[in-house]
């Protein structure tokens, strides 16, 4: 599989979280405001509100690895833009987190790794049990229609 690329943000806040994806066909968001979830995928041609455990699994798991970003990072901000690859085995997502500054989080079938600088954390699931494998499932997924194909 080719390299697949684009950008990629995510918001954390009090009551809120966001994630958008974008490709070179479209438009991937998922948002969670005081309890109200949204998650559909936008093109020029339509807009497909996407129903499924999967996407509210998906926001929910990249929180507490955002947490862990800013711990790490000791940044204020509260949404991270950034590039993103995903090869099929791996999605490695690139935000921001000083004006210069970017911070590294890998996922794989096994982890999740966050890389700054010295500094490495290396996640195997969340709290509440989400996967890095469900993690890369369902990006792989949001990838591949937001790059032209159906699924």
């Amino acid at each position: 599989m080719a390299v697949l690329t684009g950008l990629m943000s995510f918001t954390k806040g009090h009551g809120i979280r966001a994630l958008s994806i974008i490709g070179p066909n479209g438009l991937f968001i998922s948002q969670a405001v005081n309890g109200v979830l949204l998650s559909a995928i936008i093109n020029e041609r339509n807009y497909v509100k996407l129903d499924g455990e999967q996407f509210e699994k998906l926001l929910f798991a990249f929180s507490p690895i955002i947490s862990k970003v800013i711990k790490l990072t000791n940044t204020n901000y509260y949404t991270f833009l950034g590039r993103y690859t995903y090869n099929g085995e791996r999605f490695i997502y690139e935000p921001y987190v000083d004006l210069m500054k970017t911070v590294t989080i890998s996922i794989t079938r096994k982890s999740v790794r966050i890389a700054y600088g010295e500094n490495k954390v290396r996640l195997k699931r969340t709290r509440k049990g989400y996967t890095p494998s469900s993690m890369l499932e369902t990006l792989g997924y949001i990838v591949r229609r937001l790059h032209g194909g159906n699924a």
